[in-house]
């Protein structure tokens, strides 16, 4: 899950006009290819908006692995900027992987303001993509669902769902 991979369509639907779509026409291609040149060495991914799990050739690729990209894009629409210091490449692969994997990860609203955002981020934002973003895969939202459920709430004014315990999150996957 990317922006590039994320388009707006016109639907025939009567009660509503427009339709988001996650579309990816050389997925299946490119996952062919990689699983066959490299069996257990291959990771896929865009790296900034990888999520750490996605790192690990071994890396278990759950439904929560779609809400780390997913709060990301949140970030990126809200603010204009991309959440990495590193997105942009500048600092080459490593430091990109370790500002990813290492560094702590600094609240939304700090990190829209180290770049230079002027607008606040909604309130509730903070804890909502501190799950998003969440190293230990089962401790944010269980699925995009999840996520976009509680991102609605939070920007129609509600609290923020609490946690699930680790270990509890559902495997229900995401329904674009």
């Amino acid at each position: 899950l990317k922006p590039e991979n994320v388009f707006i369509a016109t639907t025939h639907q009567r009660d509503r006009t427009l339709v988001v779509k996650v579309l990816d026409f050389g997925i299946a291609k490119i996952l062919a290819e990689a699983r066959a040149a490299q069996r257990d060495t291959a990771v896929i991914g865009t790296l900034r908006w990888m999520a750490p799990e996605q790192a690990d050739s071994g890396g278990r690729v759950v439904p929560e692995t779609d809400v780390w990209p997913y709060g990301l894009m949140a970030f990126l629409l809200l603010t204009g900027r991309p959440f990495w210091r590193n997105a942009a490449g500048d600092g080459g692969v490593m430091s990109m992987m370790r500002e990813v994997l290492f560094d702590p990860i600094p609240p939304a609203s700090a990190r829209a303001a180290e770049l230079g955002v002027m607008r606040p981020l909604p309130l509730g934002f903070d804890p909502w993509f501190e799950r998003c973003l969440q190293r230990d895969a089962l401790l944010r939202f269980a699925d995009g669902a999840e996520a976009a459920r509680a991102l609605d709430g939070l920007l129609a004014g509600a609290s923020l769902p609490p946690a699930a315990a680790s270990g509890q999150a559902t495997a229900a996957a995401f329904t674009p």
